[in-house]
């Protein structure tokens, strides 16, 4: 696997590729794979929450949005009590090929109570994001 990372304070993108070869891949398992960020997150519930298929210039892929119990990318709380990571959403695009799956994910930890966003907005911001950051994306093929 071949990863790009753009962390940005609460927010963090990646975009990269999975080579295969000839076998096929579980797109849920890499799904969770490579949003997968922090140490904190290993071992953290990952749940599926929505897809939806999406046209990309290199093919047709399935832009999936999980939720990570605990999954934030630093602590934070009220004042006065303890800092805890947070529940968040995280975004991932695959693009499955013949010989290789490409990706992006997307997670922003700046929503939430202060920002009085919806789950709505939230996952369809971070939708939007994954899409941006993977449009930015050139492949070449590589030699056989």
């Amino acid at each position: 696997m071949v990863t790009f990372s753009m962390p940005i304070a609460e927010q963090t993108y990646r975009t990269g590729f999975y080579e295969m070869g000839r076998t096929t891949v579980d797109l849920d398992v890499m799904a969770h794979a490579v949003a997968v960020s922090r140490k904190h997150q290993v071992g953290a519930p990952f749940d599926f929450v929505e897809e939806t298929k999406v046209n990309t210039a290199f093919g047709e892929g399935s832009l999936r949005v999980y939720s990570m119990k605990g999954g934030s990318l630093d602590k934070s709380g009220l004042l006065g009590a303890k800092a805890q990571y947070q529940d968040i959403y995280i975004a991932v695009l695959l693009v499955p090929q013949e010989n290789r799956t490409l990706f992006a994910v997307s997670q922003d930890d700046n929503f939430g109570p202060l920002r009085k966003t919806t789950d709505e907005e939230r996952k369809k911001s971070l939708k939007n994001e994954a899409q941006a950051f993977f449009a930015t994306m050139t492949v070449s093929q590589a030699p056989d």
